[in-house]
């Protein structure tokens, strides 16, 4: 299901809210200025690291002992410093800043799993925390989880917290679930509702990177893993938590951690879900050995490692939209009339018209050329006209010859949608649009890179992303800091430069229309003298010529190139005569192909 309505985006920096916060408590007895200068030195990219984040709000104090100094310059130690979750995960997956804090290595592993927090640290630390939560650097509701006193969590908030991953509150959600079960109701099918964080979380802790970018086996491989962590989560709690909170209170061989759920086999009369991988500890969820991997994970690698995806897209008429450009033109040949119901104005080499009709779908017709020679070409049928022409042919035919100068015009294929894919030339396209006498088109090949180079492009994607949220002034100090941090190196984007000219240059795409190899090879040096962002965008733009969705063109002035590199076009009158319509199923499993000068 659609990922939950989260708390509003920070309009914000984290730096400034900080800063605000910081010199309203300038007067106060306790104002530290010396942490005060510090913060003055640090950028936004430095403070989307969490641990920096945590030292500021918690004033460089541990949360739990309180008179431990946090250094700063140690503060990413992991043998020193520990980020803890107050409510422990072994309850509840909760990675929000409201239930988490930088705590010393020795206070959090005294404290381990335990909730509500020590009596003793509550009672020695209760007067820090009310500081922090006047000054507004901490929430009251993380006040309210470092306060609490009283007993571990009852089954009431157990199941609050086990059902707030399992059940859907957005209603339409709720209305799509009731109508599935009326058309299903006769064959016993359960409904199963599967949270979108549950799989975003399901990707993370088994490294699995996802790039929007690339291709779109992004949308497969969400299924499948929804089908797997559903069917587990399903089988694992029931349909109704409190049914499992009562076995796990009986004992036996119900478990329950909520940051390991598949460190354990999950199984339920007789039905298994997931098998553990061997090498983990249940209880800590990490790995005993480096020894291969084991049990279900394996078989969701190897699946989602296959590239053998069937991506389909739905051919369409349009029918909405402006019908034409607006701006009238002077009386020219081979436009639209002012007003089609006035036979005064159809005559547009007197009284002008408009240009540029928008495309309802194309139409495959065959005409004679000087010397008698039959070619097919494909014509756009304007919006204007669609419906009268599918009614007549006839008048399709006469368009044809009245307005595009076509002579013993044959009507062919009366209708063919925008998306409909053919294959010319060596290379698979969908129909687009049209700009003169060219047919613009979509690829139809999906990119396919090696999972190295795919979970690259995934960093780079996210590096990108946390770029845009800084302020312009601070972009160019952040840009490095954050590719250290991400892990993006000039090295690594000329090596995926390298790749990406290699699949334009020796795959099938060099029969793609428009192709840029031979730019991007005179190019390399232009990019390895970019800087590190300015690289990762024109990567970007030179992934988007291997696209199969808009936008339909890469972006290449950073390299010297045009700003709508690479579109796909082809002449709309045909001469390969082993051209081909491609018809499949909405599946993509049944495909029908036919030779355009065999119809």
């Amino acid at each position: 299901m659609a990922r939950e309505e989260r708390e509003k985006k920070r309009t914000t920096s984290r730096k400034e809210s900080l800063r605000k916060l910081y010199d309203s408590c300038k007067n106060d007895i306790l104002f530290n200025k010396a942490l005060s200068d510090s913060l003055d030195t640090k950028t936004d990219a430095d403070l989307r690291n969490d641990r920096l984040y945590f030292y500021y709000t918690q004033m460089g104090r541990c949360p739990y002992c309180g008179g431990g100094k946090i250094e700063l310059d140690q503060m990413n130690n992991t043998q020193l410093y520990d980020i803890d979750h107050i409510y422990p995960q072994s309850l509840i997956k909760d990675d929000s800043l409201n239930n988490r804090v930088l705590a010393h290595k020795t206070c959090n592993g005294e404290k381990s799993n335990s909730y509500p927090i020590y009596p003793q640290w509550q009672n020695k630390m209760i007067g820090f925390w009310k500081v922090l939560l006047d000054r507004s650097l901490i929430s009251k509701e993380k006040y309210a989880r470092l306060t609490r006193t009283t007993p571990p969590l009852n089954e009431e908030e157990l199941f609050a917290f086990i059902n707030r991953q399992l059940v859907e509150t957005r209603q339409s959600t709720k209305v799509v679930a009731s109508i599935l079960k009326n058309l299903f109701q006769d064959e016993k099918t359960e409904i199963v509702y599967v949270k979108a964080r549950n799989v975003s979380s399901f990707r993370a802790d088994f490294e699995f990177k996802k790039s929007r970018l690339v291709n779109d086996h992004h949308h497969a491989h969400d299924a499948y893993l929804n089908i797997v962590v559903g069917n587990a989560f399903h089988t694992k709690f029931t349909a109704d938590a409190r049914n499992f909170i009562k076995e796990l209170r009986r004992g036996g061989d119900q478990f329950y951690n909520a940051s390991n759920i598949f460190s354990r086999s999950i199984q339920r009369n007789g039905k298994s879900a997931w098998i553990a991988d061997e090498r983990y500890d249940a209880n800590r969820g990490k790995p005993k050995s480096e020894k291969q991997e084991t049990g279900t994970i394996v078989t969701v690698r190897r699946i989602l490692q296959n590239h053998q995806v069937l991506v389909t897209r739905q051919a369409v008429e349009v029918s909405g939209g402006a019908l034409f450009k607006l701006q009238p033109l002077k009386k020219k040949k081979n436009l639209l009339p002012l007003k089609g119901s006035s036979q005064i104005l159809q005559d547009t080499t007197k009284y002008g018209g408009y240009n540029a009709p928008a495309t309802a779908y194309f139409a495959l017709v065959e005409h004679e050329k000087k010397g008698g020679k039959h070619v097919r070409q494909f014509v756009p049928v304007p919006i204007l006209y669609a419906e009268q022409f599918k009614q007549d042919a006839k008048d399709l035919a006469k368009y044809c010859e009245e307005n595009l100068e076509l002579e013993n015009v044959k009507i062919v294929v009366p209708q063919i949608l925008l998306h409909d894919i053919v294959h010319l030339k060596g290379f698979t396209m969908s129909l687009s649009g049209i700009t003169g006498p060219q047919i613009i088109a979509n690829n139809e090949i999906q990119l396919v890179l090696s999972d190295e180079h795919y979970d690259y492009v995934a960093q780079t994607e996210k590096y990108l992303s946390l770029l845009k949220k800084v302020k312009d002034t601070e972009v160019e100090e952040n840009a490095e800091i954050l590719a250290e941090s991400l892990h993006i190196t000039k090295q690594d984007n000329l090596q995926l430069y390298e790749q990406l000219l290699a699949k334009e240059r020796d795959s099938i795409y060099k029969q793609r229309p428009a192709n840029q190899a031979k730019f991007l090879e005179e190019k390399k040096s232009t990019f390895e003298s970019l800087e590190i962002k300015e690289q990762c965008e024109v990567l970007v733009q030179i992934i988007n010529l291997f696209t199969c969705t808009p936008p339909e063109s890469a972006n290449l002035t950073k390299l010297k190139g045009g700003s709508s590199s690479g579109i796909v076009k082809f002449q709309s009158q045909i001469t390969d005569r082993e051209a081909k319509f491609i018809h499949q199923s909405p599946t993509g499993i049944f495909t029908k192909t036919r030779r355009i000068y065999e119809l």
